[in-house]
């Protein structure tokens, strides 16, 4: 097979996979079980990139102060429930940390 048709067909199992679900839309029904499970995807998705940008910021120059926005962060989510006062909480926090921190 040469590079161009791996291309073309890699590029057009991206497209099915990307397109595929706005298209077929409320034609086809999904099983409960994957609906159910569905609900978590996004929010399994944000705590990964999350964790994996905190434990980045870490191991890095911001260190202290990615922690110190992270343990401000989850306990302001748990308890309102809000992407807008959880990314406020952490944004300040981490601002805060690294003034004091240096």
């Amino acid at each position: 097979m040469s590079a161009w048709a791996a291309l073309v067909v890699a590029g057009a199992l991206t497209w099915v996979c990307k397109a595929g679900p706005s298209l077929l839309g409320s034609r086809v029904k999904l099983p409960d079980v994957l609906e159910r499970a569905n609900r978590f995807v996004v929010p399994a998705l944000l705590g990964s990139l999350t964790a994996r940008g905190v434990a980045a910021q870490a191991s890095g120059a911001g260190g202290p102060a990615a922690l110190v926005a992270a343990a401000v962060a989850v306990p302001v989510a748990a308890r309102t429930r809000s992407v807008l006062a959880t990314v406020a909480a952490g944004t300040l926090a981490f601002l805060a940390g690294s003034a004091v921190m240096g």
